[in-house]
């Protein structure tokens, strides 16, 4: 997969400089890249609350109850 990420930018930043938009190219990474940090501060909010939400659910014996319930029969 990692390969292939390097053939794909690279093929854009071939064409870029080939087609003559190299600002266009390094406007819209820079726009993705802050887009993507935004992504990644959002998820690792969600992904903290959910874990302290299992917190008290274990430490408050509800997981253990949970899975007896689901257990099948």
């Amino acid at each position: 997969m990692e390969k292939l990420f390097v053939w794909v930018v690279l093929a854009c930043v071939l064409l870029s400089l080939w087609t003559g938009r190299t600002e266009a190219a390094a406007g819209a990474l820079l726009d993705c890249g802050s887009a993507a940090v935004a992504l990644a501060l959002t998820l690792a909010g969600a992904y903290c609350l959910w874990c302290g939400v299992l917190e008290v659910m274990e430490r408050a014996g509800l997981t253990a109850r949970l899975a007896r319930a689901l257990r099948p029969p």
